[in-house]
């Protein structure tokens, strides 16, 4: 092997990194692909996010507003279809106006 043969090989096998010679790792392609896992918390973060909302609407508006309303005004920022879910919305919704009423 002649000299320029061999820092050929060299370079492809190693890094110098501040004068210290290391070996390079090489990634294997990715062929573990993980089972998906099934989604917890799903309902427990969508309520957790109903709630901040509308702890975040003023009185007046809780008030006023039908929470139909109140609700597609959710799905529009949220972008999560609320139709399956009114039950837990208005659950949540008559917590915080009674809530607020105190």
């Amino acid at each position: 092997m002649n000299k320029q043969s061999l820092v050929a090989e060299l370079d492809a096998r190693f890094v110098l990194k501040n004068g210290h010679l290391y070996l390079k790792e090489e990634l294997a392609p990715k062929t573990y692909v993980p089972k998906p896992t099934k989604a917890r918390g799903n309902k427990k973060d969508l309520e957790r996010n109903i709630y901040h909302y509308l702890i975040g609407l003023s009185t007046d508006e809780l008030s006023n507003l039908a929470p139909r309303v109140v609700r597609e005004d959710f799905q529009e920022l949220s972008g999560i279809d609320m139709i399956p879910h009114k039950e837990l919305f208005q659950k949540l919704f008559d917590e915080v106006k009674t809530s607020r009423q105190r």
